[in-house]
């Protein structure tokens, strides 16, 4: 799946949650609140990454890690949305960009 199609697929999930915050009288979830839930997915995610890495104990680790991972995308695509910032154009630019720091730091290294 191609990451405009996730995005998509993120807004169409964050739309079905706003109904559900409405319906229940709670306000839909700005920039800020999205960011703040990412933070406790993060969190979640370094507690499965220690036991992946055998320094915690638990059960389907594996499978834990991989639904914090979509979670911490799904915020992730939610607030760039929100933000009017098209992923498939900036990470692609952001890439390049760190891409060439480190051909410049290559290239430094190489000279001394």
């Amino acid at each position: 799946m191609e990451i405009n199609e996730l995005s998509r697929l993120a807004m169409e999930v964050r739309k079905l949650y706003d109904e559900n915050q409405k319906s229940n009288g709670c306000k839909d979830w700005d920039v800020l609140i999205n960011a703040t839930g990412m933070v406790g997915d993060v969190g979640d995610l370094m507690k499965y990454l220690m036991a992946y890495q055998g320094y915690r104990t638990g059960d389907n680790i594996k499978e834990k890690v991989s639904h914090e991972l979509c979670d911490v995308l799904w915020s992730l695509l939610v607030i760039a949305h929100k933000l009017d910032i098209d992923i498939s154009t900036e990470f692609p630019k952001q890439m390049q960009g760190l891409k060439d720091r480190i051909d410049q730091n290559q290239t430094k290294i190489t000279n001394h």
